[in-house]
């Protein structure tokens, strides 16, 4: 269904440039049997995930469960939302992407349904944003659905197999061993999940502030907590060195996280696609406007747990003292203030050892 895709991402509405933070929740989709009719294919995709997320059981407006959890960082995208069309066209474009094939329909579905369940959705104001992003993802899902109706075939299924066992094992992998499947309830995921924000975000700020090229702690739960699995991403993309090497697609890995992996994030704006129609946006990666870089590449090795910065382009700005950088941002969370790497309070404690404290400037 790869016209569907295009009749939407160049077709349907406007909207201001941004994203939202949104990751997604994977989920492998059977192929209808083959005794069903085809005029029906589309109706049973849309009734199995009502069935899957509850929708049509009572509760008036709540929302269908499972809508708002990633309960395997590993296997996450990053960059998909509904804050406006522009995102909603960059969903399509990632969800459409060769290893997520398989929950394309899922995915969109949900941002359709976040969309028209946030409280913001039907201001005046606040909500045109959201209003263009849900008139994208229906085009899209009621499209998708007339065609199935209609006897189109479903998207090629030829690499569903190879797609479902790099998912299987990307959901074995060490980088996924704070998912919801390995915590006692929602409460300890959703902790494990704070944490490990926390301390990469701080982790990767003391990175940027160190010279050039230091390798800095940061554990495989930490890196997919905010680059997300292998794949395209609305920021740039995350590759598995190993499968890069054999010429696999972007979204596999055959190391299991045991091996180098990198990331590389592109400038906002940076086109994503060929037709310049989607463009890249690190904003939700939520490194904050004193992070001095506004792209750069990161090689993480599975092997140390251990990455660094090898290529940067500034953002117009000096990477400020390192003592300055680590400082807890004003109603910063306390966790993410905490979580120092031991190697930069060491450089920064060993750097003015003796030393008197100096007056700051008031700036």
């Amino acid at each position: 269904l790869q016209f569907l895709y295009l009749i939407v991402l160049g077709g349907v509405g406007d909207g201001d440039a941004g994203v939202v933070d949104v990751t997604l929740a994977g989920r492998w989709i059977r192929p209808a049997a083959p005794r069903m009719a085809a005029a029906k294919k589309g109706d049973a995709e849309a009734a199995a995930w009502d069935r899957a997320h509850r929708v049509g059981g009572g509760g008036g407006n709540a929302p269908p469960v499972a809508l708002y959890t990633d309960h395997d960082p590993a296997t996450s995208i990053k960059g998909c939302g509904f804050k406006d069309a522009a995102t909603a066209r960059r969903t399509l474009w990632l969800t459409g992407q060769p290893g997520g094939l398989y929950k394309q329909y899922w995915t969109v579905r949900a941002m359709a349904e976040r969309a028209e369940r946030h409280p913001a959705f039907g201001h005046a104001g606040s909500g045109a944003g959201m209003r263009a992003a849900a008139k994208v993802l229906r085009a899209w899902l009621e499209a998708r659905r007339g065609a199935l109706n209609s006897g189109a075939p479903p998207e090629a299924a030829a690499d569903h197999a190879a797609q479902r066992a790099n998912h299987a094992a990307l959901v074995r992998s060490p980088a996924n061993a704070h998912a919801r499947r390995y915590c006692a309830d929602e409460a300890a995921f959703a902790a494990h999940a704070k944490r490990d924000r926390a301390a990469a975000l701080a982790q990767l700020r003391a990175g940027a502030a160190a010279p050039a090229g230091t390798p800095f702690a940061l554990s495989a739960p930490q890196v997919v907590t905010i680059f997300g699995g292998p794949g395209e991403h609305g920021y740039g993309t995350h590759t598995c060195d190993e499968a890069a090497a054999a010429g696999r697609p972007a979204w596999a890995c055959v190391c299991g996280f045991a091996r180098r992996h990198t990331v590389r994030v592109a400038a906002a704006g940076a086109p994503a696609a060929e037709n310049g129609a989607v463009t890249r946006d690190p904003a939700p990666l939520g490194l904050g406007k004193r992070f001095p870089y506004a792209a750069f590449t990161l090689t993480w090795r599975g092997e140390t747990g251990r990455a660094a910065y090898s290529e940067a382009a500034g953002a117009g700005m000096k990477a400020p003292p390192l003592a300055r950088f680590l400082q807890p941002r004003r109603g910063a969370d306390p966790e993410e203030a905490a979580a120092i790497d031991v190697d930069a309070a060491s450089s920064r404690s060993g750097s003015s050892a003796g030393a008197a404290p100096k007056k700051r400037r008031r700036e």
